[in-house]
């Protein structure tokens, strides 16, 4: 493709780390980013090439503190597909760092938790991309006005209520 295209932003996803309970039970409950150093590691390939940057605070950019942590050793899985990450993580293999649109079930029913609530890793922003606004076939603007309607259209994270609400700003 040579960048021609048009784009349209669905929503954003928060990314939270979640482990679940006898993981937790066995290995000891976090109380900062720091605390990873002794825990397995459920991490994306491009989650940490220099460092897991969390952030604290509300909205992105205002003000937040930050704190930068470099795992002491390798992650125990490594992955690009999400679903093999949550399937780690509610097996109990360590702490995962999973976006909040596929964390919905898994923390409602308890197989995961929350992990550093008053902390965030990076979000994911979700589009809608089409080659060009030219001759779109009524259907594929159905579906895309669609997923605005679904998702919401703006920089905003829809599923993150449904995960424990906005991030908590606790001590």
């Amino acid at each position: 493709m040579d960048g021609d295209f048009v784009a349209r932003r669905l929503a954003r996803s928060e990314v939270l780390l979640c482990a679940a309970p006898g993981y937790l039970s066995r290995h000891g409950r976090l109380r900062h980013p720091r605390d990873l150093a002794r825990h397995e590691l459920l991490f994306q390939p491009a989650a940490q090439p220099r460092g897991l940057v969390f952030f604290r605070g509300g909205e992105a950019g205002a003000g937040e503190a930050t704190e930068t942590v470099m795992p002491e050793r390798a992650p125990v899985l490594r992955c690009d597909d999400v679903q093999t990450q949550l399937a780690a993580a509610v097996a109990g293999l360590g702490v995962a760092s999973l976006p909040t649109l596929v964390l919905e079930e898994v923390l409602a029913d308890g197989r995961l938790e929350r992990v550093l609530p008053a902390w965030r890793l990076s979000g994911l922003s979700i589009w809608a991309a089409m080659p060009s606004r030219k001759h779109v076939p009524a259907r594929t603007r159905a579906l895309l006005e669609f997923l605005i309607q679904a998702f919401g259209g703006d920089d905003r994270d829809p599923w993150l209520a449904a995960c424990g609400g906005p991030l908590a700003l606790v001590a």
